[in-house]
């Protein structure tokens, strides 16, 4: 799946889940996390945010 597909479960569990990026400088972590930024077309629906965000809005709709 994805890096913070398993820190969803933490959080409807009552945790807490951070995720974290680092690394040198133009390593990819925008791109990571927000995917690609740098064109008009900007797609936002393959980073970590959004996937994350697709998710636990998937979980809230479940009954």
């Amino acid at each position: 799946h994805y890096t913070a597909a398993p820190l969803i479960d933490t959080i409807f569990n009552g945790g807490n889940a951070t995720v974290f990026a680092y690394g040198q400088t133009g390593s990819g972590k925008t791109f990571t996390m927000g995917g690609d930024l740098s064109s008009a077309k900007t797609d936002y629906s393959h980073g970590v945010y959004a996937q994350t965000a697709r998710d636990i809005f998937h979980r809230l709709s479940q009954p």
